[in-house]
């Protein structure tokens, strides 16, 4: 059953600490502003980077064990599981034993026009039908992000759009103006563009300071 996830079952950590909320599940905040400083401050030149939507909508945290959907969280508060188990795009079973957590996005699907105004999906209440999930990272791994999105696919979870960028500000720029104009990431109710570094290493390395990650960054 297990033959076609050997690669994630040997790049998993365990989650040492028991809930009700584990700290290696804690929420991450993102920097905005002038991502040109981030780029050359934190980055060598060749470091491989990928962009994808910032999907607005209600961040939560995902526990298996055993491959059942054991536990929820949003912000160190405790969801029934009631609450969660009815959204489609969220598994209640996956096909490892092994205990993992992701992190992903409950959101709205887009109305009618591509830039949906912001208030109109905030969701404050994660019970609606209307919700789907948007898992975009497997907290107790050691893949690189790319790695662990497709491995994210193949448990069953959806995962969000991307694409590479390399270390430019024209290109960075250009995704910025897709997006901003309607091109780019349009299948999301996205407030903006995270360019992340692809690297699982470099992300340690780089690690976080007070509530903000030093390996991504937000541009809207």
């Amino acid at each position: 059953m297990y033959e076609n996830y050997n690669h994630l079952l040997a790049n998993l950590l365990p989650i040492k600490e028991k809930s009700p909320y584990p700290k290696s599940t804690r929420l991450l905040k993102l920097q905005s502003g002038n991502y040109k400083k981030w780029l050359y401050g934190q980055l060598l030149p060749n470091t491989r980077l990928i962009i994808e939507p910032k999907i607005n909508g209600y961040q939560i945290i995902l526990i298996y064990k055993n491959g059942i959907l054991q536990e929820a969280f949003h912000n160190k508060k405790v969801l029934g599981l009631d609450r969660v188990q009815i959204i489609k795009t969220i598994p209640n079973e996956i096909p490892i034993s092994k205990e993992i957590a992701v992190r992903g996005e409950l959101y709205k699907h887009r109305l009618n026009s591509q830039r949906t105004r912001l208030e109109t999906i905030r969701i404050t209440s994660p019970n609606e039908k209307s919700l789907s999930f948007c898992c975009y990272q497997l907290i107790n791994c050691n893949l690189n992000h790319n790695t662990e999105l497709q491995e994210l696919k193949n448990l069953g979870f959806s995962i969000p759009e991307t694409d590479f960028t390399r270390f430019t500000t024209s290109e960075v720029d250009l995704y910025l103006n897709l997006w901003q104009n309607g091109i780019l990431f349009n299948n999301y109710p996205a407030e903006g563009l995270v360019i992340k570094v692809n690297s699982k290493r470099l992300q340690k390395q780089l690690g976080h300071s007070n509530h903000y990650v030093n390996w991504a960054y937000l541009l809207k």
